[in-house]
């Protein structure tokens, strides 16, 4: 049975480990009765629920950070688990190299942000280190394993603040430009979707004829190539009907008839019929073209963000930008296009005004 003693004066938790080894754990000098008790509530408590490890058989931080990683792997995308790779090997695992996952602490996640700060690492990457890290705490300290008795991340205080930066968009002219020196009718296409329906790229890159629905001159966004695979949309809301300009479905149309058979049915298949990588569309097609027009270095991402913001500067709502865009939250949104949504309506304010004023800027009469 567990219990307190007193031994060359320090208390002494005595118990039993769930493989029925005796165990004993010595409380720092200094430490009360009371508090060699809530220890042992907590010892038991892990050995009840089978998650009670030794503290020389913990594992070390580096072996917890792979488990992590393997255990991640279906359940993000190819490029979030790159960063996350990256952010361990890279930081996480030189700086906690030889410790074990219960040793660390808030101060060893503060001064790893000190320490990355100092090298001039970038503010927001600093922030998804810290992130990383915080994944790796929560599934260590998982009652289920009991790698840590707790997540330390959650109280780090000096995690620098989140730098907003607007989001760097093409210009119409730019685009126009872009898409008059593109090859093929097929490549201006793209180009041209992008820009109009402020499409992600391996949205644009996953779809097939039967997503396109002619009759509404809108485009259905069910999924995503990127990376050599098929994905679901990034999230629920990406899942969505597009609209795009009824003239550019007439040119849709010319391309319908001169596409490749493609197997899969694709709009914009490779020479080969089947789906194109975004990467080698961009160095091949994309940068050459935009070389030619004579534009400042972009990407083809900067065409989404040419949609997203032309909309919010012709005062579109919010909530249809949001929509045209699949983002998973209005504040999404407002936080990438702030500097284009309208900080003046007066159309709005005289419609709402002409509710209380006639046409001679008198007051409308109360009947009542």
């Amino acid at each position: 049975m567990a219990c307190v003693t007193r031994r060359r004066n320090r208390w002494v938790l005595d118990f039993y480990d769930r493989d029925g080894k005796r165990c004993w754990k010595t409380m720092p000098k200094g430490a009360t009765k009371a508090e060699a008790n809530v220890e042992l509530g907590k010892i038991e408590k892990r050995l009840r629920c089978g998650s009670y490890i030794q503290p020389s058989m913990m594992p070390l931080f580096e072996d917890v950070a792979d488990q992590w990683l393997d255990n991640t792997k279906l359940k993000v995308r190819h490029t979030t688990l790159k960063g996350y790779a990256s952010h361990i090997e890279v930081h996480l695992k030189p700086f906690f190299k030889g410790r074990k996952a219960n040793e660390i602490t808030i101060d060893m996640a503060e001064r790893l942000i000190s320490d990355l700060v100092k090298a001039k690492v970038y503010a927001n990457t600093v922030r998804k280190i810290v992130q990383t890290l915080g994944f790796i705490m929560k599934y260590a300290a998982h009652p289920r394993r009991g790698y840590a008795y707790y997540n330390p991340i959650p109280d780090v205080e000096n995690r620098p603040r989140k730098i907003e930066t607007e989001a760097d968009m093409a210009s119409v002219e730019e685009t126009q430009a872009i898409a008059d020196e593109m090859p093929t009718l097929r490549d201006r296409l793209m180009v041209l979707l992008g820009a109009l329906g402020g499409l992600r790229v391996g949205e644009i890159f996953g779809l097939q004829w039967p997503d396109i629905q002619w009759e509404h001159c809108q485009i259905a966004i069910r999924r995503t190539f990127n990376h050599g695979s098929f994905f679901p949309p990034k999230s629920k809301t990406s899942k969505r009907l597009v609209d795009v300009d009824k003239r550019f479905f007439l040119e849709l149309k010319k391309w319908k008839l001169a596409c490749p058979n493609s197997e899969l049915n694709m709009v914009f298949p490779s020479r080969y019929a089947g789906p194109m990588s975004s990467r080698g569309w961009t160095h091949r097609v994309w940068h050459p073209a935009r070389k030619r027009a004579g534009v400042r270095h972009l990407t083809p991402k900067s065409l989404r963000h040419l949609s997203g913001s032309y909309l919010l500067d012709q005062g579109e709502a919010v909530g249809y930008v949001q929509d045209h865009l699949g983002h998973s939250t209005c504040r999404l949104t407002m936080d990438t296009y702030r500097h284009k949504i309208k900080k003046h309506n007066q159309r709005a304010a005289e419609k709402l005004g002409g509710a209380f004023y006639d046409d001679g800027s008198k007051m409308v009469a109360n009947d009542s």
